[in-house]
C-alpha cells in the first residue's frame, strides 16, 4: 500500500495536534513540517512533541515551505497557520499551483463563500486547473 505523504504547515496547537494524531495512524507519513518560530526551526518534531520516534522517519522543522512542496514527497499539505480565508489564500494558492492537495484549518474556510466569495471561486478554479483539491475544515484551536 502506498503511504500518503503529509506536510504540516504551522506547528502551533493545531499543527502539533494533527501531527500527534497522524503518528498513530497507518498509511501516512509526515514528510515535512514548516514553522517560523525560532524555538522550533531545526528541531526534531519528535522532540518538540515530546514523543518517541519509533519507526517514523526523522522530521526536522523547516522555515522554508518551498523546500517541502515537492509532489514526489508531498501528497497533502495540512495548513494550520491562519484563521481567515484572505490571509490563508496566498499559502493555499502556492500549494495548489505545485499540484498538491491542501486542507486548511482556517475557520472561514468552513464556508469561504460567506466571507470571501471571489477568493473561494478563485481557489476552486486553481484547484481544478491543477487537478488537486482544497478543503476547509474551519476549526479553531480552542475547539
Amino acid at each position: 500500500m502506498k503511504k500518503i505523504n503529509i506536510v504540516i504547515w504551522g506547528f502551533g496547537a493545531m499543527g502539533r495536534g494533527m501531527a500527534e494524531m497522524l503518528l498513530s495512524k497507518k498509511g501516512v507519513i509526515i514528510s515535512g513540517v514548516c514553522d517560523l518560530h525560532p524555538d522550533l526551526v531545526g528541531k526534531s518534531i519528535f522532540n518538540a512533541l515530546k514523543v518517541e520516534r519509533h519507526n517514523h522517519p526523522e522530521v526536522m522543522v523547516s522555515s522554508d515551505i518551498d523546500s517541502l512542496l515537492n509532489k514526489e514527497t508531498c501528497d497533502i499539505v495540512l495548513l494550520a497557520t491562519d484563521s481567515f480565508t484572505k490571509k490563508a489564500y496566498p499559502k493555499m494558492v502556492k500549494v495548489l499551483e505545485k499540484g498538491i492537495n491542501v486542507i486548511s484549518t482556517a475557520e472561514e474556510m468552513a464556508y469561504p463563500h460567506a466571507q470571501e466569495p471571489e477568493l473561494a471561486k478563485e481557489l476552486d478554479r486553481i484547484a481544478k486547473e491543477n487537478n488537486v483539491t482544497v478543503l476547509g475544515t474551519g476549526i479553531n484551536p480552542g475547539f
